[in-house]
Protein backbone atom coordinates (compact mmCIF):
# COMPACT_ATOMS: atom_id res chain seq x y z
CA UNK A 1 0.00 0.00 0.00
CA UNK A 2 1.33 3.41 -1.00
CA UNK A 3 1.80 5.88 1.87
CA UNK A 4 1.06 9.53 1.07
CA UNK A 5 2.68 12.35 3.04
CA UNK A 6 3.31 16.09 2.98
CA UNK A 7 6.60 17.89 3.48
CA UNK A 8 7.60 21.47 4.07
CA UNK A 9 11.24 22.09 3.20
CA UNK A 10 13.43 25.16 3.63
CA UNK A 11 16.59 25.23 1.52
CA UNK A 12 19.42 27.62 2.36
CA UNK A 13 22.48 28.54 0.29
CA UNK A 14 22.92 30.02 -3.17
CA UNK A 15 19.43 28.96 -4.23
CA UNK A 16 17.86 32.16 -5.60
CA UNK A 17 18.54 33.50 -9.08
CA UNK A 18 20.25 30.29 -10.22
CA UNK A 19 17.33 28.27 -11.68
CA UNK A 20 16.76 26.32 -8.47
CA UNK A 21 12.95 26.70 -8.40
CA UNK A 22 12.55 25.76 -12.07
CA UNK A 23 14.77 22.71 -11.58
CA UNK A 24 12.82 21.56 -8.50
CA UNK A 25 9.48 22.11 -10.25
CA UNK A 26 10.54 19.84 -13.12
CA UNK A 27 11.85 17.14 -10.77
CA UNK A 28 8.65 17.23 -8.69
CA UNK A 29 6.44 17.00 -11.79
CA UNK A 30 8.45 14.03 -13.07
CA UNK A 31 7.96 12.32 -9.69
CA UNK A 32 4.19 13.08 -9.84
CA UNK A 33 4.42 15.22 -6.70
CA UNK A 34 1.99 18.09 -6.14
CA UNK A 35 2.67 21.36 -4.32
CA UNK A 36 4.80 24.42 -4.92
CA UNK A 37 8.26 25.97 -4.69
CA UNK A 38 8.87 29.65 -3.94
CA UNK A 39 11.59 32.11 -2.98
CA UNK A 40 11.41 33.56 0.53
CA UNK A 41 12.58 37.09 1.39
CA UNK A 42 15.28 35.76 3.73
CA UNK A 43 17.10 34.20 0.74
CA UNK A 44 15.85 30.65 1.23
CA UNK A 45 13.61 28.57 -1.00
CA UNK A 46 10.48 26.97 0.43
CA UNK A 47 8.98 23.76 -0.91
CA UNK A 48 5.60 22.41 0.12
CA UNK A 49 4.96 19.04 -1.49
CA UNK A 50 2.55 16.13 -1.27
CA UNK A 51 2.83 12.68 -2.74
CA UNK A 52 4.02 9.18 -2.12
CA UNK A 53 6.56 8.84 0.66
CA UNK A 54 9.10 7.21 -1.66
CA UNK A 55 8.76 9.99 -4.24
CA UNK A 56 9.06 12.67 -1.55
CA UNK A 57 12.27 11.07 -0.30
CA UNK A 58 13.63 11.26 -3.86
CA UNK A 59 12.66 14.94 -4.04
CA UNK A 60 14.42 15.61 -0.73
CA UNK A 61 17.62 14.04 -2.10
CA UNK A 62 17.44 16.46 -5.03
CA UNK A 63 16.71 19.42 -2.73
CA UNK A 64 19.90 18.67 -0.80
CA UNK A 65 21.99 18.83 -3.99
CA UNK A 66 20.17 21.23 -6.35
CA UNK A 67 21.20 22.01 -9.92
CA UNK A 68 24.86 22.57 -10.80
CA UNK A 69 24.31 26.35 -10.77
CA UNK A 70 23.31 26.34 -7.08
CA UNK A 71 24.96 25.64 -3.73
CA UNK A 72 22.86 24.07 -0.99
CA UNK A 73 24.17 24.75 2.52
CA UNK A 74 21.24 23.34 4.47
CA UNK A 75 17.89 21.66 3.85
CA UNK A 76 15.44 21.43 6.73
CA UNK A 77 12.48 19.10 6.13
CA UNK A 78 9.34 18.73 8.20
CA UNK A 79 7.11 15.69 7.57
CA UNK A 80 3.36 16.18 7.97
CA UNK A 81 0.16 14.21 7.31
CA UNK A 82 -1.14 14.18 3.74
CA UNK A 83 -3.78 16.87 3.13
CA UNK A 84 -4.55 16.39 -0.60
CA UNK A 85 -4.38 20.17 -1.11
CA UNK A 86 -2.76 20.45 -4.55
CA UNK A 87 -3.57 19.28 -8.08
CA UNK A 88 -0.12 19.84 -9.59
CA UNK A 89 3.29 21.32 -8.81
CA UNK A 90 3.81 25.04 -9.39
CA UNK A 91 6.46 27.70 -9.06
CA UNK A 92 5.09 30.57 -6.98
CA UNK A 93 6.24 34.15 -6.66
CA UNK A 94 5.97 35.47 -3.12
Amino acid sequence: MKVYKRIIASVRGRVQGVGFRYYIMNVARNLLIAGYVQNVRDGTVEVVAEGGETELKSLIEVLRIGPATSRVDDCYVQWLPFENTFNDFQMRVK
